[in-house]
């Protein structure tokens, strides 16, 4: 029995959130994923089982007992419990310190001003000059200044050259 079956993926990605701390609950959802094709179950599938991973409750469930049991419930379509909500305020929190630690010094320098080492660099020099014109036409954008745009451009070209 597949008692999240009749879920679409937003329901099982707000059946995630409200699991977080439910062993229970992410076995189901886990082995409902197990039978979906799309990208986006599979990248949810990912998700589940890092967690599952995290919380040492790895491996497949038991699927039919965890289908008979009366803990099987759809989450309600409420605002998480608050320790669940810090739970995933926790869990948000080392998922971006996981996704800093890959940053290189480079990336972080130009991510702060939407763009990636990867851009191409027709695209780069056009996203540098469209920020030297919205900087020099105001002395501060959101707390940035040309001085500071000047000198993490000054260094991410710095660390580029070193690179290559």
């Amino acid at each position: 029995m597949r008692p999240l079956m009749q879920m679409n993926i937003d329901g099982l990605k707000r059946h995630f959130a409200a699991s977080q701390g439910d062993t229970r609950q992410l076995a189901v959802l886990e082995d409902e994923l197990m039978h979906r094709k799309t990208p986006s179950a599979r990248a949810l599938l990912a998700q589940v089982q890092r967690t599952r991973a995290r919380s040492g409750a790895g491996g497949l469930p038991n699927t039919t007992a965890a289908a008979s049991s009366s803990e099987v419930t759809r989450p309600n379509s409420g605002a998480p419990s608050a320790p669940m909500a810090a739970e995933i305020v926790s869990n948000a929190h080392c998922r971006c310190k996981e996704l800093r630690a890959t940053f290189t010094e480079e990336g972080e320098l130009l991510a702060r001003w939407g763009m990636t080492p990867t851009l191409p660099d027709a695209v780069r020099a056009a996203t540098v000059a469209a920020w030297r014109e919205i900087l020099k036409s105001s002395a501060t954008c959101d707390g940035r200044t040309i001085t500071q745009f000047d000198r993490d451009m000054a260094r991410a070209a710095e660390l580029r050259s070193r690179a290559t």
